[in-house]
């Protein structure tokens, strides 16, 4: 086992030994430098398993220790919006003046100032009904565009202004296509209408007994740097 194993133990068990057997065998027949794992309960504690070492130290793995995990960030941002939502719909959030309500189906033009989205002109009308279940459902039609966005600096903002210029792939809500930009764009909305996303506090508070929630830059993971190409490699 690769640097060691620690665990935190929760009042409700689901890290038993036969799942952390199953997980430990997974970790080591790939070959994994480390890893975390983590069960949220509702209300007890949570449960921490941890395998390995975080960087060419060999400093162990910690439930503390902060990691890239790509798009599974984008759960995060689904829930944070549906977070939102919720707070519109019970009234303990104010809705937009120009708006009655606030749900999925909700266009991205309505809850942007007014002019900051736009889409190509071949999106023709349907550039102001995209709505929140479009972009989180990799249905707008728009291609991944991976060159336009992730250099040192770049923000959503500038993702969402680049919007206009990049032609569809498809009719909205014709074709399942996986494309970034969008939840990017998601991600604005949210600054927007809450000022805090990208600091990584609008998320519920955790109990004291769980590690801070963070979702800030690639650059704060422990042991690694960002590069010009978006990318992460270690120090």
């Amino acid at each position: 086992m690769m640097g060691g194993f620690s665990s935190y133990t929760a009042t409700v068990k689901v890290l038993d030994p036969e799942l952390l057997e199953y997980i430990e065998a997974i970790f080591t027949s790939h070959g994994l430098p480390g890893l975390s794992v983590a069960v949220i309960h509702a209300d007890t504690p949570a449960e921490f398993a941890n395998w390995g070492v975080r960087n060419e130290d060999g400093d162990a793995m910690t439930s503390e220790t902060l990691v890239t995990i790509a798009s599974c960030s984008k759960a995060f941002l689904t829930a944070a919006m549906g977070i939102l939502l919720d707070d519109f719909a019970s009234g303990r959030k104010t809705l937009p003046d120009n708006l009655a309500r606030v749900d999925w189906d909700t266009p991205a033009a309505a809850l942007l100032p007014q002019g900051e989205w736009k889409l190509h002109s071949e999106f023709g009308i349907m550039s102001e009904r995209i709505t929140l279940r479009d972009m989180l459902s990799h249905r707008t039609g728009l291609h991944r565009h991976f060159l336009s966005y992730g250099e040192p600096g770049d923000t959503s903002v500038n993702v969402v202004h680049r919007l206009r210029y990049q032609r569809p792939a498809f009719e909205p809500r014709t074709h399942w296509l996986y494309c970034n930009p969008m939840y990017m764009s998601a991600q604005h909305i949210l600054d927007v209408q809450t000022g805090s996303f990208t600091s990584g506090k609008c998320l519920p508070a955790q109990p004291s007994s769980q590690p801070s929630p963070s979702l800030g830059p690639r650059a704060e993971v422990i042991g690694f740097e960002q590069i010009p190409s978006s990318m992460t490699e270690p120090e």
